[in-house]
Formats: structure tokens, C-alpha cells, sequence
């Protein structure tokens, strides 16, 4: 009796490889443009955060009597995002993202000094 061998053979995995090369070269750029859009999503998210914060800080110094606007570093204190560090003065925002670039076009001024 004849035993029947099974299994690939050379070409089969050699074309296998192929595609998957094909497959790899179109999904890394798509792949790369994706974390850029993530890392522009985080500094929107914290801009809106900061400003959401900076707006509530001020108006809890009102209601409480208090006068005066309060500083970076009180509303910064309210939004905690992974990752991302927050710095600069109320005129100039720096939100630099993990891996990312600094975005310094937040002014928080008319809520903090």
C-alpha cells in the first residue's frame, strides 16, 4: 500500500508570503494615518475638558463669594488625561499628547489668571 503524504509545498508557502507582503504594504499607511487622527482626537478632548473645567472652576469661585479667577494649575487639577501633559500659562495652553505634538492655541484667560 501506497502512503499518501500530505503538507505544502514550497511554491504554495512562497505565495502565501507574497500575499501577505501585498496585505502589509497597503494597511501600514492607512495604520499611521490612524494614530495621527487619535492623537488630534486627544488634544480636542482636553481642549473641550480644560474649557469645561475652566468655566466650572470660575463659576464655583462665584458662587462661593470668592474674588479673583483661579490659575491654571486649579483647573488643571479637575481633568486628569492619560498620557497627555497639560502646561504653559491661561493666554497659551500647551496640550502635548503621548507620541504626539503640542498644540498651544488654547486660551483660557477669560476664566483663570
Amino acid at each position: 500500500m501506497k502512503r499518501q503524504e500530505s503538507g505544502f509545498t514550497l511554491i504554495e508557502l512562497v505565495m502565501v508570503i507574497v500575499i501577505l507582503g501585498i496585505l502589509a504594504a497597503t494597511v501600514l499607511p492607512k495604520f499611521s494615518a490612524m494614530q495621527d487622527g487619535a492623537s488630534t482626537a486627544v488634544v480636542d478632548g482636553t481642549k473641550a475638558s480644560l474649557k469645561g473645567a475652566a468655566a466650572a472652576a470660575y463659576a464655583n469661585r462665584l458662587a462661593k463669594g470668592q474674588s479673583g479667577k483661579p490659575s491654571l494649575s486649579d483647573i488643571t487639577a479637575m481633568v486628569a488625561v492619560e498620557g497627555v501633559t497639560i502646561g504653559g500659562s491661561c493666554g497659551a495652553v500647551s496640550i502635548t499628547p503621548a507620541g504626539g505634538s503640542a498644540d498651544t492655541s488654547l486660551n483660557l484667560s477669560e476664566w483663570c489668571q
